[in-house]
């Protein structure tokens, strides 16, 4: 469609902004977290409200046009964007609300979980957050969400309340335990695919002070750091969380590790219970200290920088870990991005264990949310490669498949029901799927049956009621294809 066809949604979007081509702010709006995932929409549509998004829903479905949600536009694999389609921008729905009374937030779908730290903070409280905190409210939530409060309260999707939501079909609901319950299942975890969520409803928890920060270690200290990982996943209580990193020292460049560290509690029992890293000989950089909550979700801040070019890839893996197979992903790593034209891709790039306690989120029932992946074994593993230069898109691609090539040979990923036997393996359903894999090699393991496990039929049933001709499509494909086989990969069947 040219400019000029946009004439009537123009008219139709009074209060929010209608972009294409040539506008002012069109450009702009195509910027995302990932320089890799800038594309060339038809048009751009800024809805003020849930209103405004249906009428941009329909006027899209009226015309044939293909269309994505962007809340923060957070996701490497371009998921948010979209080549000569529509991009329904949620981005001026940001505002929230806090209850303390009822011990609740309200917060738009365009919110950034800073927005929904910062308002909270002021009140006390906090909720189950991404912890990165430019990170966009709505991905995070609607494939589950993990933060650093997950140990205490479970999901991101345990403490949703309500949804307001925009269907295909234009109308716009509330989804809730009492209201359209079966959407609301969906919602949680599968949400991508169900609608535009144009507001949330969390429950909210009292929230003081925490400790944490980040420490640098010296690459000999790989051993003392997955003796640690280990005790760690057998010690916790559920108020600590931390994510033990592979990657380069942040002046030299040199082999290194790191970890950040959360413990929501005083100082004393903090570094008591991190004691025998806090005590390791060499330290680089230990920035740990009494913070206020909302500064334990900028943690990994520095190595998520907005704008940089970024691949995701990811894992789950069950403690304990192998020290001689972490050893050998360290070494493939770094010599990877040993050579001297790579340094670029040296400085931001890290393989990361995300080690957050599932004891709240296995004490749901895998059944009781379309979010399957429950195991209490099994957690996040995490490559993230970045650099600037689009000439080293190529060797960025290369080192990451590679990355992955090694994880799925050694049955990281596992099959059917994964390996516990010592090893690092992977629960079928536990394919976390906000890690947004962008490698072709990692999207053939992130299918619909291995994500949402024994969810996936219902799934496929409530997509056929809420969304038969398949508009809300980016993340996972539910619907059978023509020759009536079920195409239930991610990124659109890919």
């Amino acid at each position: 469609m040219t400019p000029d066809q946009f004439t009537e949604l123009r008219k139709r979007i009074i209060r929010g902004k209608v972009l294409t081509p040539g506008d002012e702010g069109y450009e702009a709006s195509l910027q995302r977290w990932s320089a890799t995932c800038i594309k060339q929409a038809a048009v751009v549509v800024k809805p003020a409200d849930a209103h405004e998004a249906s009428e941009a829903v329909q006027f899209a479905t009226a015309h044939a046009i293909p269309l994505v949600v962007r809340g923060g536009g957070h996701s490497p694999s371009g998921a948010s964007a979209i080549e000569g389609g529509m991009v329904v921008d949620l981005g001026l729905q940001r505002s929230v609300s806090v209850n303390a009374a009822e011990r609740t937030v309200t917060f738009g779908g365009g919110c950034l979980w800073e927005d929904v730290d910062g308002a909270l903070w002021e009140h006390g409280f906090a909720t189950v957050g991404g912890t990165v905190n430019h990170t966009g409210v709505g991905g995070l939530i609607l494939g589950g969400g993990f933060g650093q409060l997950m140990g205490r309260h479970g999901l991101a999707i345990d403490v949703l309340v309500s949804c307001e939501v925009v269907l295909a079909n234009g109308d716009i609901v509330t989804a809730s335990e009492t209201e359209n319950p079966d959407l609301f299942w969906a919602l949680r975890g599968a949400g991508h695919s169900f609608g535009v969520v144009t507001s949330f409803t969390s429950r909210i928890f009292p929230q003081g002070m925490a400790w944490g920060g980040l420490l640098v270690l010296p690459i000999a200290a790989l051993p003392d750091l997955v003796s640690f990982i280990n005790a760690f996943c057998e010690k916790n209580d559920g108020d600590q969380a931390m994510l033990p990193m592979l990657g380069c020292h942040p002046v030299t460049l040199e082999p290194c590790v790191a970890t950040t560290m959360f413990f929501n509690g005083p100082k004393e029992a903090a570094e008591a219970f991190y004691a025998p890293l806090l005590q390791l000989e060499g330290a680089i950089m230990n920035t740990a200290g009494v913070i206020p909550y909302p500064v334990a979700n900028t943690f990994p801040n520095a190595k998520a920088v907005p704008g940089k070019r970024y691949l995701f890839s990811g894992a789950n893996f069950v403690y304990p870990l192998d020290l001689a197979m972490v050893q050998e992903v360290s070494d493939m790593f770094h010599a990877a991005l040993a050579p001297e034209g790579n340094r670029e891709i040296r400085a931001g790039s890290m393989v990361g264990f995300e080690l957050i306690p599932h004891g709240q989120v296995s004490a749901v029932d895998a059944a009781a949310t379309a979010f399957a992946g429950r195991d209490g074994h099994a957690m996040n593993m995490v490559i993230n490669i970045a650099w600037q230069s689009p000439g080293k898109d190529d060797e960025a691609k290369r080192i990451c498949s590679s990355l992955t090539h090694y994880l799925k040979d050694r049955g990281w990923r596992g099959d059917e029901a994964g390996d516990r036997g010592g090893h690092m393996g992977c629960v079928r359903a536990d394919n976390y799927l906000n890690l947004d894999p962008v490698t072709k090699e990692d999207k053939v393991f992130t299918r619909a049956d291995r994500v949402f496990g024994p969810n996936i039929q219902r799934l496929r049933e409530l997509k056929v009621r809420y969304d038969p001709d398949n508009v809300f499509k980016k993340t996972v494909n539910f619907l059978p294809t023509a020759n009536g086989k079920v195409n239930g990969k991610a990124n659109g069947g890919l």
